[in-house]
């Protein structure tokens, strides 16, 4: 008989909105722990992802998550929805709000968007 260090459970599909009631109170502190922003930084191919702030306050608006990358600020805003355009626009606002240079948005569903921002980048 074999014996295992670690038990393993099985995996299994459940609805964001069941794991996570609300964005800024369960789901932002639960992707801004270091394990789980390893784990983004990973995916998203940066070096690293340190934790700043959750809610952090931009003008009159909260930022779901800031980090730092090592060099450079790092937006990150959270949906348990479909993207939208809106929260688009809030995070290239908070992006310019405290000078960020990269950002993530973290979406169940991606509605691609085409968008010319070459007027955007710094020359």
């Amino acid at each position: 008989m074999t014996s295992f260090a670690k038990q393993l459970s099985k995996l299994q599909r459940v609805p964001l909105r069941e794991a996570w009631k609300h964005e800024a109170g369960e789901f932002s502190p639960w992707l801004a722990l270091p394990e789980n922003l390893d784990t983004l930084a990973e995916v998203c191919e940066l070096s690293e992802l340190e934790l700043v702030a959750t809610e952090h306050s931009v003008g009159d608006f909260k930022l779901d998550i800031l980090c730092t990358d090592g060099d450079h600020q790092v937006v990150i805003e959270n949906q348990l929805a479909e993207s939208d355009h809106k929260h688009l626009g809030q995070i290239l606002a908070y992006a310019a709000g405290v000078g960020a240079r990269k950002i993530i948005q973290a979406a169940l569903i991606w509605e691609i968007v085409e968008l010319d921002v070459t007027s955007l980048i710094a020359a």
